[in-house]
């Protein structure tokens, strides 16, 4: 029923032209990134991001990260297609350091 739904979302997505940005965990335990790979795989100009390390909660894990690559992604949102340029090259895992702060 979960993965029903999950493709529902993902029809509806590319049906109705959403921007997806997935930011994924690569250590998640629980959903791993499997199900970023297949959402990719369905929605092709979506970004996609692995940090690591960080597990099922990246935005409490790795913030910093996060934060970079999400602001970053909403500004291109604001900027025509034509004119964008990527931060971060689409599918590339972002390392952390731990000791950095």
């Amino acid at each position: 029923r979960a993965v029903r739904r999950f493709e529902n979302m993902l029809q509806t997505v590319k049906k109705e032209d959403i921007p997806v940005g997935l930011c994924y965990g690569k250590e998640d335990p629980w959903i791993v990134p499997l199900w970023g790979h297949r959402a990719k795989r369905e929605l092709p100009e979506a970004e996609y991001w692995e940090i690591s390390p960080a597990g099922h909660c990246p935005h409490h894990e790795a913030p910093e990260a996060v934060n970079y690559l999400m602001s970053n992604w909403v500004k291109e949102m604001e900027i025509p297609a034509e004119a964008r340029s990527k931060v971060v090259p689409v599918g590339s895992t972002l390392e952390i350091d731990p000791d950095e702060k």
